[in-house]
């Protein structure tokens, strides 16, 4: 036993003397260590993950956790090894020049797989609570970026053979450059806390930001910036401060109440715009269409008939039909008002909400009442007021 150790002992003063040998010798130790471990480590967690659910060992293994680990061990295990045989004079005092490459692959390993322990975390929380996801993502990244910070100050250190105090207070004269690299980070961070507590707006609502072209659904919001969707299916990236710095219009309340709202106008010529006749009576009482309305503004009507004219006649009857469309929302605000009149003619305003949020039944029932009203507005002896094409008679 004592020749095989004095015999090991003196291969390895011979491979000192021999650089590269030395390093394949330490590399093919850390590979067949590296994938001893691994078996072990895999193993052992599968049969404890055995008892979780079904989804828990997938995600596990999605992230890639195993590899890291298995590499942070291995490292921890030549380290260490490594260490014993220089304390113990086992082996060459020549290896403990690669002590802080070593070290430096220890901490680029830690903080992999720390980084890769808190995406598995996320992923497994907010899959099974309902959390609010870019809260818990703006912390995740910004832990990842105060170990970043940690790693490289540890890196540094390492290299330069210094204590972490040294390295840190020598970086003070370079705090204006970093607040500068880090500006949309640290607002970013600040917008995010502020975005979650005042709860401006969540990932899937539908938002615009007009300055940067934004107008769609948020895909995600993390620490920088978010994503948004746009119904044309391109991807606006905005950053996270925007959302506090910006004018930004949520559309979450129509998706809460369901119902959108319709504000538009028709215009009026005003030269048609007369008091109503017996004749224009008579003609909207014999019409089917109209024979509802009149019947409701007959019995309800106290002016003088010779006092209304053809405009608010059209107007009630604006305001009738919309009462009784079956797609209008009765509830919420219903109007039919003349606004300003202008060079374009007299404005009538039909605002009221539908009862759906959907896209296309929003637009489908909008039209539909404006072609109604358009059809309508000649019973009354009114003109939409269009200016001819060039070249044409008005």
């Amino acid at each position: 036993m004592t020749s095989r150790f004095e015999t090991t002992q003196q291969l390895l003063t011979t491979l000192a003397s021999h650089p590269w040998a030395m390093l394949l010798l330490a590399g093919g130790a850390l590979v067949l260590t590296y994938f001893l471990i691994k078996r072990i480590i895999i193993g052992c967690v599968a049969a404890i993950m055995a008892k979780q659910p079904t989804g828990a060992f997938q995600q596990l293994k999605s992230t890639h956790i195993f590899k890291s680990s298995t590499m942070l061990v291995s490292l921890l295990v030549i380290y260490t090894m490594i260490q014993y045989g220089l304390t113990s004079g086992h082996l060459p005092a020549s290896l403990s020049l690669g002590i802080p490459l070593l070290l430096v692959g220890i901490v680029i390993a830690l903080v992999i797989f720390i980084n890769q322990l808190l995406s598995f975390v996320l992923e497994i929380t907010t899959s099974r609570y309902p959390l609010n996801t870019a809260l818990i993502r703006t912390i995740q990244q910004l832990i990842k970026v105060i170990i970043g910070i940690g790693a490289g100050v540890s890196i540094l250190s390492i290299l330069m053979n210094k204590s972490p105090v040294v390295i840190l207070s020598s970086l003070g004269a370079l705090t204006a450059i970093l607040l500068l690299i880090f500006k949309d980070s640290i607002l970013g961070f600040v917008a995010s806390i502020q975005v979650t507590l005042l709860g401006i707006v969540k990932e899937g609502d539908w938002i615009e930001i007009p300055k940067y072209g934004a107008d769609g659904n948020i895909l995600d919001i993390n620490i920088s910036s978010l994503r948004v969707q746009n119904w044309d299916k391109t991807i606006t990236t905005i950053p996270t401060y925007a959302l506090v710095s910006e004018g930004v219009k949520n559309w979450k309340g129509m998706e809460e109440t369901k119902a959108r709202r319709i504000k538009r106008s028709l215009f009026i010529n005003a030269q048609g715009i007369q008091f109503c006749t017996n004749t224009l009576m008579d003609s909207l009482k014999t019409n089917a269409l109209f024979n509802p309305f009149m019947d409701h503004f007959l019995s309800t009507n106290t002016a003088p008939i010779a006092s209304v004219t053809n405009m608010g006649l059209f107007r009630l009857y604006m305001h009738f039909y919309l009462s009784n469309h079956p797609n209008i929302n009765t509830s919420l605000t219903l109007l039919v008002r003349q606004g300003q009149s202008s060079l374009q003619g007299v404005p009538l305003e039909l605002y009221c909400f539908t009862n759906t949020t959907q896209w296309a039944a929003y637009e489908t029932i909008q039209s539909l009442i404006f072609e109604h009203a358009f059809a309508a507005v000649g019973h009354f002896k009114l003109d939409v007021l269009q200016y001819a094409p060039l070249g044409k008679d008005a």
